[in-house]
């Protein structure tokens, strides 16, 4: 086997361990399980039953951040402009308003002004 030979594959050998090291040491984003106050729009003129339903949308919102969307996007990356299809709140306890796309949309895009960047809700 000629010199040249043992430095090729020793050359690939160096390629995939930088990739596989490139790969695995990708940061992504961590949310912290609490929910941030700017997710939930406290408006003052929404009544108290209003928001209190408010709330428990925003965290099921939330809680599909966390669970399912944050494992798909790397730190610093933007978010896309529509929300995926795992996006999404369809659990029994809610009205049909928390699944439907304008209450969908209205969290995507507090999501993505949220902070998927800073470190504030990072954890």
């Amino acid at each position: 086997m000629s010199v040249n030979r043992k430095y090729d594959r020793a050359a690939i050998v160096v390629i995939v361990l930088v990739i596989v090291a490139y790969a695995a040491f990708q940061p992504k984003f961590r949310l912290r399980s609490d929910m941030p106050a700017e997710f939930l729009d406290e408006s003052s003129s929404m009544p108290a039953k209003k928001r209190a339903a408010e709330e428990k949308i925003a965290m099921a919102y939330w809680r599909c951040a966390v669970n399912q969307i944050q494992w798909t996007y790397g730190y610093g990356h933007r978010l896309p402009d529509d929300p995926p299809a795992e996006f999404v709140v369809n659990l029994p306890e809610f009205d049909p308003e928390a699944s439907d796309a304008a209450t969908r949309d209205r969290y995507w895009r507090r999501l993505q002004r949220s902070g998927v960047v800073p470190a504030e809700h990072l954890g």
